[in-house]
């Protein structure tokens, strides 16, 4: 990889652009989903539930090609290094990317619970009222503006809340 392509690298992923994830792929090298031989598979509603690993060595970016349609969790942790989506790392439709040292288990496929879209027209803040006490997940950015979390979205007890022209698609557990 040359020095200009591994400088667009690290600054996309300080800027946790995950909206960034496909076109990186061109330029990362693709890598396969390692399944977790430990956890079986198992069957869901719309689809099986693929449980597997994705591990950054050595800090470097690396990419796991995996169907991401249902959805993508991270489900344990294994590295010491912090696994955050959207900085180290995320997945788009062809599969997930990990970087600065993250190594974890993830899981494909429908994990439950309810899925609703929540959107900020105008870029004004709209509540979408549900019980989300066991969490909430975006799912599928649904506009331009990119949505991170406790900046233009976010959750609590009584539902979940998006401004600044966040549209997205959540999963309410």
């Amino acid at each position: 990889m040359s020095t200009v392509m591994k400088g667009i690298a690290l600054t996309l992923a300080a800027l946790g652009c995950s909206s960034c994830a496909l076109s990186e792929r061109l330029w990362r090298g693709g890598g396969d989903a390692q399944p977790d031989s430990t956890q079986p598979s198992s069957s869901g509603p719309t689809g099986n539930v693929q449980r597997f690993r994705c591990e950054s060595d050595q800090s470097r970016h690396h990419y796991c090609g995996i169907e991401t349609r249902d959805g993508v969790q991270l489900v344990r942790q294994l590295s010491k290094t912090p696994c955050v989506r959207g900085r180290s790392w995320d997945f788009d439709r062809h599969g997930v990317w990990v970087a600065y040292g993250c190594r974890a288990e993830f899981a494909t496929g429908d994990a439950g619970g309810t899925i609703l879209n929540c959107e900020s027209i105008d870029n004004q803040q709209r509540r979408c009222d549900v019980a989300a006490g066991n969490g909430v997940e975006l799912t599928r950015q649904l506009s331009k503006m990119r949505c991170v979390e406790s900046e233009n979205w976010g959750w609590d007890a009584a539902g979940i809340w998006v401004d600044r022209g966040c549209r997205a698609e959540f999963r309410v557990r």
